[in-house]
């Protein structure tokens, strides 16, 4: 109990006290050296023996005399020298105690156990042993060794069996360490105000209350000095007065616990843990105001007490004050996040505010923090059952520790589908079939309430009163506040018009929910779940009558309106969903989603006019024709300002490969429409480029703001299914399931990790529940097509793809799978007819494979120059248009070969408008788009590395390093990774040229008319400058810099590129006409003057 672990916090002082004496005491013992007592041995032994012996006698005082000065490598020195000359305890035990002063315990057990074998019964020896084994936390082993010297004839026997009994009592053995103490003669031991202290530390433990009280009173009459006597005595009295009320809690007499925890309160009203007993003893009374100032106290006694925080959410909670008791659990999460208990709170406090994905997502993580704690876990099978998920719910309930536990909610999971199942039938009239369900579920339970309410339901439309009375009744003999079946009745004797019953039960209904609303919430709760808003809204209302300014039934109120008005807005019923969102503004404004609700729909109000534009664009976007896509998508935005159309956009962009178009679009949307799902979008095209760390990073960001984000959930599935994670992927695909059970792409990755991980039959479920969920979607059968191919089925695999060709007749895919297995079998005129199919949908890689593999395996067979010519072509196109492709470099080898002239062409996809001439350096390609930088490998064309820039760069420089400069600043980067490693702001103007020249940095800023050229070192420390007013200028590699004017002649000044030195070497010589650079080398430079 947590009261009482809190006492065994406030004792433990005690027993720091004794083990601090026990061990001063010991390290006295360890430094207390007597002379070698090898003397009398010394008599015994042959002459050689005794000469060792005596040696060994002299190593060992001069050792303990280094040990004394603590000395401790040299003590070790002797002792290792003493047992190396002849082996003895007092060596051995010399060696275990210096080792132990040198921190290194496993050689000091080592020596020690040594010297053991040598003489078992050495005080010294053992002593250190047990001090030893109780510092590595070797408990057993220390007790083993307490053990040993109480039952030898010494004369501290009673410490030893003081120090067992403390061992015995830090282990939770309480009885065994109240017996040990019990036997030591108070009288006999030197410190009796510790031992009695220590008795009545254990019979707490074992709650002979009574008996600890005297045992404090002995220890303070042993020492009067003792303060932790006296407290340790109130102690003894609260925890006596907590162990009797939580008695009476067992009992469920909860006001006589409530009256025990008072007790404890008086006898220590300082301690803040016997006012949490009470708190929760006043909730279970009904008395929330008494319970709310009960943890409030306890709050004010310890700042922090996470306990009394619970508490305090748990009776708003309890009243109805859902928000008040989120923006306790917000506070306390952001200082405990790590708090099982608090998760769980929220979880259950985003049920009743009606978002089951949030309440989802807490049940989860209090799951995750404290796997043996068992609530979270039956929340969220209760909350999938209301959902009518139920597969899912045993799922969930399969990991319950509690085996009884487990076997009862599965057996409730059973009938609760029965029920519903049956429920469906009776909707639409079919009793018998509906009896059917019911009759399962009562048999798998004969104590269940909701399978009577389902008869008494059932018997009341089949028109047999007198049945469905019995069963209501039933239902509620089993549970006396049992709603569904007060309602029943209520409606069947109204029915009857039997007005005295239908009173009889109204009343009862009354009392059942009395000052507290919150019982009557739960049956509009349930009516709200099945969608039956009419009957949900009167009993809100019904409610408000009685309760008019009651926070709890307006919030539900509105949360039913505000739920209304979603659904309205789902059918394009726009002027009804802004009616209804209006009536749940006038009720609470605890909603946050209200407002943005009301601007969704105002916007889907203009969205109405654009849907037949979006869904043009929609299918052109689906047919890969982006270009076409785009103005369309365009159109729609402007008139919506609808955040996915712009996305849909970017979509189009990056798919055309106008990476920085899209990249940068989804970096600066529109202003006030940034948002969580624009990072969606840039971490799934991360994604899809095979930046999977990026795009990891991204997720989990999104994750840790949202953690009910179904799509990051999944794309964390896809993530962890590339990395061949299988577990990892589908317990993420599991969460996104959670959320949204309606996300067919999750449950298709769901499948298809468990088909990589052995699983091959729950894959093949999870695909067909797919193509149940959305028979439109290939990739479901597409991937049970798979299954069977791979199972040898290829028959029946064929009939799959065909089917899907039958129903998208675009989907390559299919023609490249059926053309694979005709391929295996060896039918390669059928094989090429289907990737030719394949072919023309989509020129993709692995298209252009297939066929080149089918043709191949052809010219094999028959010599026809036409089939090696077109695999030269279709090698040419693969290596040339896919450089990146596994198969690349197949097709490459394939035209170098064959072909006689075996020229490729390395193409590179530009993702943007470059800024300048792309940098060939090492083996990279440097391309600068302003907004990004990025690094292909030379010889695939795949990217290295990307860097988004802040300020666009308007040169790129490379030698050793890259040189990036924008207008107002000057940085240095990686050449391998682009990192920057250094960077200055450059001075105003506008930059209009850069260089490198040797070791330096050449920049020209223009400021107004006057222009200057400036020198940074490669640390970026400003060199020098000087005014430029030539023609033009150049730095070359060998660290010179030219500056070309047209001044009575041409004037050509040199300078060392660093600047430090200004005095230029000029050289002038004739020439006319206009003058132009050409062009630098190593040493010189190349320039036109008029035509020479």
């Amino acid at each position: 109990m947590k009261g009482l672990n809190s006492m065994k916090n406030n004792i433990i002082f005690t027993v720091a006290l004794v083990l601090i004496w026990g061990q001063f005491t010991i390290h006295c013992l360890s430094k207390d050296f007597r002379k070698s007592q090898t003397q009398d041995a010394i008599l015994e032994k042959d002459s050689a023996t005794r000469e060792k012996l005596k040696r060994v006698s002299r190593i060992l005082n001069e050792g303990n005399s280094f040990f004394q000065k603590g000395n401790f490598e040299k003590s070790l020195e002797k002792a290792n020298l003493a047992v190396n000359t002849y082996p003895t305890a007092p060596g051995y035990y010399l060696a275990g105690v210096s080792e132990y002063k040198l921190g290194k315990n496993r050689d000091a057990l080592a020596s020690l156990k040594k010297g053991t074998d040598i003489d078992p019964e050495n005080e010294q020896i053992l002593l250190t042993l047990g001090i030893i084994y109780t510092a590595e936390g070797k408990n057993e082993d220390a007790i083993e060794v307490y053990g040993k010297l109480e039952s030898l004839p010494v004369k501290d026997k009673y410490n030893y069996s003081f120090k067992k009994a403390v061992i015995l009592k830090n282990q939770g053995k309480f009885e065994q360490s109240y017996e040990t103490l019990k036997k030591i003669p108070a009288e006999e031991f030197a410190f009796p105000a510790q031992l009695n202290m220590q008795l009545g530390d254990a019979a707490v433990q074992l709650k002979k209350y009574e008996e600890a009280e005297v045992y404090f009173e002995e220890a303070r009459k042993n020492n009067p000095e003792l303060l932790s006597a006296k407290k340790s005595a109130s102690i003894t009295r609260v925890a006596s007065a907590l162990e009797s009320g939580n008695q009476a809690m067992r009992k469920k007499n909860y006001k006589e616990a409530a009256s025990h925890f008072q007790t404890a309160i008086q006898n220590d009203p300082k301690n803040p843990t016997p006012y949490i007993f009470l708190g929760n003893a006043r909730i279970l009374t009904g008395e929330y105001e008494v319970a709310l100032k009960a943890f409030e106290s306890s709050l004010a006694l310890k700042s922090d007490y996470q306990e009394a925080i619970s508490g305090i959410a748990a009776v708003h909670y309890k009243t109805g004050n859902y928000r008040k008791s989120v923006s306790v659990l917000e506070k306390a999460i952001s200082l405990f996040p790590n708090n099982a208990i608090y998760q769980n709170q929220m979880g259950l406090n985003m049920k009743a505010l009606g978002e089951p994905a949030k309440a989802l997502v807490y049940f989860t993580r209090a799951r995750e923090l404290d796997p043996a704690f068992a609530e979270p876990v039956t929340n969220l099978v209760f909350l999938l059952i209301a959902e009518n998920r139920y597969k899912a719910a045993r799922k969930e309930a399969e990991s319950l520790k509690s085996e009884s536990e487990k076997k009862q909610i599965i057996s409730f999971i059973d009938i609760s589908e029965q029920i519903y199942e049956g429920d469906k039938h009776l909707r639409k009239g079919d009793t018998k079939v509906a009896k059917v369900f019911y009759e399962k579920a009562k048999k798998a339970s004969s104590e269940e309430p909701s399978v009577y309410n389902a008869f008494g339901r059932l018997y009341f439309i089949s028109g047999d009163p007198k049945s469905s009375e019995e069963n209501f009744k039933k239902a509620l003999s089993i549970n006396k506040q049992n709603i569904p079946a007060l309602q029943g009745l209520i409606r069947l004797y109204s029915s009857q018009k039997n007005q005295n019953l239908v009173s009889q039960y109204t009343k009862e209904l009354e009392n059942l929910t009395g000052n507290d609303p919150s019982a009557a919430i739960v049956l509009g709760r349930t009516y709200e779940d099945k969608k039956e808003y009419e009957k949900a809204e009167n009993v809100y209302k019904n409610l408000q009558k009685k309760f008019p300014n009651n926070e709890a039934v307006n919030f539900r109120l509105a949360m039913l309106y505000y739920k209304i008005s979603l659904e309205e807005n789902e059918k394009n019923n726009h002027d009804s969903a802004l009616n209804w969102i209006s009536k749940a503004e006038k009720l609470t404004k605890d909603i946050p989603e209200i407002a943005e609700t009301r601007k969704t729909i105002q916007e889907n109000q203009k969205f109405g006019i654009v849907i037949p534009i979006i869904q043009k664009a929609n299918k052109l976007f689906d047919t890969r024709q982006y270009e076409k896509a785009i103005p369309l998508y365009q159109e729609a935005f402007q008139k919506t300002g609808k955040l996915t159309l712009y996305i849909k956009i970017a979509e189009c962009h990056l798919a055309l490969g106008n990476e920085e178009k899209g990249i940068s679009m989804l970096e600066s949307p529109p202003p006030g429409t940034r948002n969580l799902q624009t990072r969606e979008a840039i971490n799934a095209f991360l994604l899809r480029k095979g930046e999977i760390d990026k795009a990891e990073a991204g997720f989990k960001e999104i994750l840790a703001k949202k953690p009910d984000s179904y799509y990051s959930h999944y794309q964390m599935g896809i993530i962890h299914l590339q990395r061949k994670e299988y577990e990892a992927s589908i317990d993420s695909f599991d969460r996104s399931l959670l959320l949204n059970i309606d996300f067919v792409a999750a449950r298709i990755g769901k499948g298809i990790s468990m088909y990589h991980s052995g699983n091959k039959k729950l894959a093949k479920e999870e695909f067909e529940t797919a193509m149940q969920q959305d028979s439109a979607n290939e990739l479901a059968p597409y991937n049970i097509g798979i299954i069977l191919f791979n199972d040898n089925l290829y028959n029946e695999a064929i009939a799959i793809f065909k089917e899907i060709i039958q129903k998208n007749p675009e989907f390559s895919d299919a023609h490249y799978q059926i053309s694979y297995i005709y391929y295996k079998r060896g039918d390669l005129e059928q094989a090429e007819k289907e990737i030719r199919k394949a072919l023309d949908l989509e020129r993709n890689e692995k298209n252009l494979f297939g066929l080149i593999r089918i043709l191949s395996e052809q010219k094999t067979k028959i010599t026809n120059p036409a089939i090696k010519k077109e695999i030269l072509e279709l090698g040419r196109e693969l290596a040339e248009k896919f450089p990146a492709s596994p198969h690349a470099t197949q097709a490459e080898r394939l035209v170098i070969t064959d072909e006689d002239n075996p020229v490729i062409l390395q193409s590179y996809q530009s993702r943007g408008k470059l800024i300048g001439i792309p940098i060939l350096i090492n083996n990279s390609v440097i391309l600068n788009y302003g907004t990004s930088v990025e690094t292909l490998d030379k010889n695939r064309g795949v990217r290295l590395w990307r860097i988004q820039t802040k300020t666009p760069y308007k040169f790129l420089l490379a030698d050793k390093r890259l040189v990036g400069v924008s207008e107002k600043k000057l940085e240095i980067m990686d050449l391998k990774t682009g990192l920057i490693l250094r960077e200055t702001t450059l001075p105003t103007g506008e930059v209009k040229k850069a260089n490198l020249s040797g070791e330096n940095i050449l920049i020209e800023i223009a400021s107004g008319k006057n222009s200057k050229i400036y020198s940074y070192s490669d640390q970026l420390e400003l060199n020098g400058s000087i005014v430029f007013e030539g023609s033009f200028w150049s730095g070359i590699k060998s660290g010179v810099l030219f500056s070309v004017a047209q001044k009575d002649g041409i004037r050509t000044q040199v300078y060392d590129s660093s600047l430090k030195d200004l005095n230029a070497k000029t050289i002038s010589q004739k020439g006319t006409g206009e003058l132009r650079f050409l062009g630098s080398y190593e040493t010189g430079i190349f320039f036109l003057s008029g035509k020479k």
